[in-house]
Parts: C-alpha cells; structure tokens; sequence
C-alpha cells in the first residue's frame, strides 16, 4: 500500500491504511483454509469432539485409546484456567501425555485469560494508535483547530483504556500464582469428574452414566500396578507423579508469570504494520529538501525509526504491564482490586 501510495496509484492520504488492517483481518478469518492450498492440513485430537459423548460404548474404546493417541502426539496444548486440575479428565490426559520421561514432547500452556488479555490489549492498542496518527502525528488531516481540539481526546482515552486492561491483567497473574499451590497439593481423588458430580445420572435425560471415574481409576492400576497391597497405592502413585514431573513441565511451560515474547511481538507488529504505509510513501516521496548520499540514508533511516520507535514503546509499556501486575498480585490480599489498579497506573 505504502508503494502504491508512493507511485500515485492510490492516494497519498492516511485512511489507505484501512487496507493493512484490511488484509489482516481477512488473513486471521480464511488462513487455515489458504494454508490447505500449499501445505498438508494440520490434524488436532480434541477430546470433546473426538471422543463419543453419546454412545457408551464408543466413548469407552475412546477412553480407553487416549493414551494411543497422546503417545502419537507431536505436541500437546494445555488451555488452562484455576478450575484445570480439579477436573478428572484434564489431569489423566495431562499424565498420559508426560507419563513417559524418555519422550521429550513439547508441552505449551496458555491460560484461557490470556486470550482475552491478548484481545483486549491488541484492541487498546489499535485505538490508541488510530488516535495518536489522527490527533498527534498527522494533526493536518482534520485542520488545525480541529486537531488541536481532539487532541485532548486522547490523554482521555489512555485513562479509559488503561484500566481495562490492567485490571485483567491482574486477575491472570492472580490465578498463574494459583498453579503452584494447586500441583503441589494435588490429588486425584478430589478431581471432578461430570458423573460424579450429577449422581451418575444425566441432568436432562436422566439416564443412568457409567462412572468416568472408575474407568480412569481402573486405567491408572494397569500403568502403575498395585502398590504394597495399598489400595489407593497407583493413586499415590500418580499424585506423586503430578507433584513432581508434572509440576516442572507445567510451570516452565507457562512462562512463569510473564507475557511470552512470541504472542507480545505479534500483537505490536500486526498493530502497527498497517501505519508502516504512512513511512514508506514518504520514503517514495524523498526529502522535504534535495537531500544525497549520507544525507539521504540517514533521512532515511531515521524516518524508518520514526515508525520502528513505536513498536518499541508498545513492547516496553507491555513488559512494564507485566512486572507492575506481578507486584500488584501482593496487594490484593490487602487492597480491592480496582484500588490497585488505580494505584498502578500512575507508574505505568
């Protein structure tokens, strides 16, 4: 877009950047189905689809195949919330997966509330870039008095939005602190499962349900065996398994209590890509003044850093997000949360 405004194809004027955005949204929607046209379809075992929750016969063999098909698992995504490891289900498949230490799979474990943490600060961040390019950098488009008015538009928008986000942003620290104490206090005989917990019957048809509990029981039995003629010794076993293997792997995937780079880096570069069309027209136009030589790569390189700076300060306000919510999680033992955050904000 940035080349076409240059040449004069489209109009040198800064609602053209629509069309990066444009073509963002139109990648994120339809990519899946455009990746089929030059590479093989990536195949996801997703328990509640690929699992029958009809026909118990089916969801026996299911059951019982899990571990099949874990063992032929590049790679397993955990999608975490506090309520993860109270459930039957989510800990024998989390321990199938890593029940055996000579396999190094990947294991990658994004809190549900990060995705909306990603959402809403991808979102902040559009707005208050769309407002910094209209009322700040480019005041000419809407005139000067008008600019001059609007602009007062924005240290409005930074209090509003700010809050959003630093108020989610410490609830997810919150529950993250909660993963330690939950693995190291975990047992499978106070997981949940849905028979148990609606009397083995089905709260709408109520016909009867096969208890999952004893199927998975029966399951761990046959991996660990009986122990000391103990009963409850697999169980032990199992529990001990969680506490240890489980809760290194789990903590060192999460990323302790920090925002992973990756998803931080592709959230400043999709928001601010888009705007890179406003620097690349005026790279085609050249210099206000004849400018050659080293003149003209340093005009040059420092209308790129204009652009380039921004995607900095977005990365440094969001790793300082971070570090202020870690400190900020201390405080609501003491403090509501929406004093904290009010408290917060005025470092950030």
């Amino acid at each position: 877009v940035g080349v076409l405004r240059a040449t004069g194809v489209l109009p040198d004027e800064l609602w053209t950047v629509i069309f990066g955005y444009a073509t963002f949204y139109i990648f994120l929607l339809v990519w899946q189905k455009i990746r089929d046209f030059v590479q093989r379809p990536q195949i996801v075992f997703l328990d509640k689809l690929c699992i029958d929750q009809h026909d118990e016969r089916l969801k026996e063999q299911g059951i019982m195949g899990l571990a099949g098909f874990l063992d032929n698992t590049k790679k397993l995504t955990v999608l975490w919330s506090p309520q993860y490891f109270s459930r039957l289900w989510c800990t024998y498949e989390l321990a199938t997966f890593l029940r055996n230490p000579d396999q190094h799979k990947p294991l990658e474990v994004m809190p549900v509330g990060m995705c909306y943490l990603l959402f809403l600060m991808a979102f902040c961040w559009r707005v208050l870039l769309f407002a910094y390019y209209f009322l700040i950098a480019s005041p000419g488009i809407l005139g000067p008095q008008a600019a001059t008015s609007l602009r007062q538009i924005f240290p409005v928008l930074v209090i509003v939005i700010l809050p959003m986000h630093f108020y989610k942003g410490l609830s997810l620290m919150k529950h993250i602190r909660m993963l330690p104490q939950q693995l190291q206090t975990f047992r499978v005989q106070e997981a949940q499962c849905f028979c148990c917990s609606n009397d083995h019957r089905h709260p709408e048809s109520q016909k009867p349900l096969p208890c999952d509990r004893l199927l998975v029981f029966n399951t761990l039995r046959q991996w660990y065996g009986e122990v000391d003629e103990d009963p409850e010794g697999h169980l032990e076993t199992f529990n001990a398994m969680v506490r240890d293997v489980m809760s290194n792997k789990m903590m060192k995937a999460a990323c302790g209590e920090t925002l992973p780079f990756h998803y931080a880096l592709n959230m400043v570069v999709t928001a601010n890509i888009p705007w890179l069309t406003e620097y690349v027209a005026k790279l085609g136009a050249g210099p206000p003044i004849p400018l050659e030589g080293l003149g003209l790569l340093v005009w040059s390189l420092r209308t790129f850093m204009d652009w380039a700076q921004m995607c900095l300060m977005m990365l440094c306000a969001m790793r300082c997000s971070v570090w202020l919510w870690c400190r900020g999680v201390s405080l609501l033992e003491r403090l509501p949360k929406l004093l904290v955050v009010l408290l917060l904000i005025p470092v950030q």
